[in-house]
């Protein structure tokens, strides 16, 4: 198959892909993250229901890089292994395998699932190619990609977001890293570029914006909203979430979280992500970690210290990941050494629990 060199093809977009900014009707909300305090998570949430993965000898899991479902299984990446589960959390088989041979990866960085075309894909780093797979587990077809940071699929077809490094900035002590999002065709080729961050920094330093696709893009009713953090050390803080419309990053929302200096009160915001009813704010700030949950419609505002206390199972701290954002659930995960004392028969050696918890809808 056709190699597609992407970092090298987006070169020939940027003359013509669109990198406006124009205000619409911003939103703004108060975040006050120095004010978090515990907060028990039936604050928030209406259940939290609970899976444990099976623990067998080929399936050892080491860190849970991202999950993806659909009605019947859970997918879940682990550092360098893809694993299928059932709902329930029996395990089925492992997908792909560790190589460099096609269908074969070194890592996983993320994964996203197409359920119109039954299809799941596994974007590798060190690998530098995407991988696509059939929900059986058959290799489908792959293809080199550099540059690519996260994988999720929105509207139906897929996207990815790249960066480009060291490009040429008027000031000659500094150069300039773009990120973009890019739809890609069937063979993984580019059509729609969109700029979406653009960092200058001195030249011989770089960095990336962690997490997946489902931690950086969320859709909600066919909207596309992208926020996408900084681990460089810029003095003021990325506080907008944008809306990508009409092949346009527009601000969407902006949060004011009561902090002017990043690098003196030591802000990093990890994640911003929408729902129709809710924003979820993972931040971390001085000596802790926090996250906040908006109800938009009324903009009830709750900031959890350390997260939100899970009182449904007892077990400790819980850090929402997105599960299913139509639906407003998101998942925690507990090690099994974590749930030790919380769950009889238990001995620490086991693979991880998820809890889904879905959220209030109505005002908290």
């Amino acid at each position: 198959m056709r190699d597609v060199i992407v970092a090298l093809v987006l070169i020939s977009f940027l003359l013509g892909c669109s990198d406006a900014e124009k205000d619409g009707t911003l939103k703004f909300i108060d975040i006050p993250v120095k004010t978090a305090k515990e907060i028990k998570l039936s604050t928030v949430a209406i259940s939290v229901d609970s899976i444990a993965l099976e623990t067998l000898d080929n399936n050892l899991l080491n860190r849970i890089r991202e999950i993806e479902h659909d009605e019947q299984s859970i997918f879940i990446a682990d550092i360098d292994a893809l694993f299928k589960f059932s709902k329930n959390g029996k395990f089925i088989k492992q997908i792909g395998s560790k190589g460099q041979g096609p269908g074969e990866y070194l890592n996983i960085n993320d994964i996203t699932l197409d359920r119109k075309r039954n299809h799941i894909y596994v974007a590798s780093g060190i690998s530098q190619k995407i991988i696509c797979f059939d929900l059986e587990g058959k290799f489908v077809k792959e293809s080199k990609i550099i540059g690519l940071n996260a994988i999720k699929i929105v509207n139906g077809s897929l996207h990815g977001i790249f960066t480009t490094f060291g490009m040429p900035s008027a000031d000659k002590t500094k150069w300039i890293h773009k990120s973009y999002l890019v739809k890609l065709d069937q063979d993984f080729s580019p059509s729609d570029t969109i700029l979406i961050k653009s960092v200058k920094m001195d030249k011989g330093t770089g960095t990336i914006s962690g997490g997946g696709g489902d931690q950086l893009l969320t859709e909600v009713n066919g909207s596309l909203y992208v926020y996408l953090n900084e681990t460089y050390k810029e003095p003021f803080v990325r506080d907008t979430l944008f809306q990508i419309k009409d092949k346009k990053r527009l601000a969407s929302l902006k949060l004011n979280f009561g902090i002017e200096d990043r690098l003196k009160e030591d802000l990093f915001v990890n994640s911003i992500l929408r729902t129709e009813n809710h924003l979820i704010i993972d931040f971390s700030v001085e000596r802790y970690s926090g996250m906040s949950i908006v109800h938009l419609p009324t903009n009830r505002t709750y900031i959890g210290k350390e997260f939100f206390q899970d009182d449904f199972w007892n077990t400790g701290s819980a850090k929402l990941m997105p599960w299913d954002l139509n639906n407003e659930e998101f998942y925690f995960i507990k090690e099994g050494m974590e749930l030790v004392d919380k769950f009889d028969g238990i001995t620490g050696e086991e693979n991880p629990y998820i809890f889904i918890v879905k959220l209030k809808t109505d005002s908290f």
